[in-house]
């Protein structure tokens, strides 16, 4: 129903501290932390959705009848095209993969290809759909737009074309993209539900109207056993993190996002892990998803800032929530 029931930004301060008179040394110490305690991460903070969004990359294409439930693409790595390449997250490949075996898994090389089918206008037409990109109706002022990019934004900032590498970047959530988490749990919400385009709100009980979605459930459907499998199946990419549980098992995805690009030279001296790189250039962490899978109740977005590995970091912190919330 949209009603936001935990909404958590760390680093954070401790609000009594105004109530009683700041000297003007402890408020420069909060306002020039470079962790920005005062900025509300949840409605403020805009990130790259990373592989999160691959669901959307797939409903574009299902929608648009691009392609159907079993069309493959072959990933061994890596996807060239012209003198650039573009690589998987797994060094040798996933092999010949459907659509949803490549969510299953993550497969970025499938959604190169996905994505230069579908097109970025069609990308960016199904994430406003969903809700990214959007002032979303909460009751706040501090909420941030975000930036979802097409054709006509790239032109009109910088006066040249929209090339096809860029619509590759985009169909992983990398580029251009950023999102707040508000607008990631917005979409899972969306997804999860089916039928309307659920607003989020802070107030308990408040009466919405909502939009209809206008997609079709078979695909829709298709998408949420495709996150079911994200952490029910051996092969999925949040298997690690399971609630273990089939009345309460939760549905979702997850994603890691470069914030620094790998060079060629890097990738084939070894790429530096994450905890080895200073914590700026480590990788954003996010999982979305929703519980139950079989009955959607609640909705979930974790990002964890330079936290590294989406699966490993931020679905772990999701499942706990959620087995908190089903006191399990």
């Amino acid at each position: 129903n949209g009603e936001v029931i935990c909404s958590v930004s760390s680093p954070h301060f401790n609000p009594n501290i105004f109530s009683r008179g700041i000297d003007i040394e402890e408020w420069k110490s909060i306002k020039n932390d470079n962790k920005s305690p005062l900025l509300n991460r949840t409605v403020s903070g805009l990130y790259p959705p990373g592989s999160t969004i691959k669901m959307v990359v797939a409903l574009a294409a299902l929608e648009n009848d691009i392609i159907n439930y079993n069309s493959k693409f072959f990933c061994n790595g890596v996807k060239e095209f012209g003198n650039m390449k573009f690589h998987c997250w797994a060094k040798h490949g996933h092999g010949n993969v459907n659509l949803s075996q490549a969510i299953e898994r993550s497969c970025d090389v499938y959604f190169y290809e996905l994505g230069l089918k579908v097109g970025i206008e069609r990308i960016a037409s199904m994430m406003k759909r969903l809700g990214l990109g959007n002032l979303l109706n909460i009751e706040l002022d501090q909420v941030r737009k975000g930036l979802v990019p097409n054709k006509d934004w790239k032109l009109k900032r910088d006066g040249i074309s929209w090339t096809p590498g860029e619509t590759i970047n985009a169909s992983i959530g990398q580029g251009y993209m950023l999102v707040s988490p508000l607008q990631l749990v917005t979409m899972v919400s969306r997804i999860a539900n089916g039928n309307y385009a659920i607003e989020p709100t802070l107030i308990n009980g408040k009466q919405q109207k909502f939009k209809k979605l206008n997609l079709k459930s078979r695909n829709l459907n298709f998408i949420r056993n495709a996150m079911m499998r994200v952490v029910s199946s051996n092969y999925g990419t949040a298997k690690n993190s399971r609630i273990g549980l089939p009345d309460f098992e939760r549905a979702g995805k997850s994603g890691t996002v470069q914030v620094v690009r790998i060079s060629e030279q890097e990738r084939e001296k070894g790429i530096t892990k994450n905890f080895e790189r200073v914590w700026k250039k480590r990788d954003h962490a996010l999982f979305v998803g929703y519980a139950p899978a079989n009955r959607p109740k609640y909705s979930i977005c974790v990002v964890v800032e330079h936290g590294g590995s989406g699966s490993g970091i931020a679905a772990p912190i999701a499942r706990d929530i959620f087995k908190r919330l089903f006191k399990i």
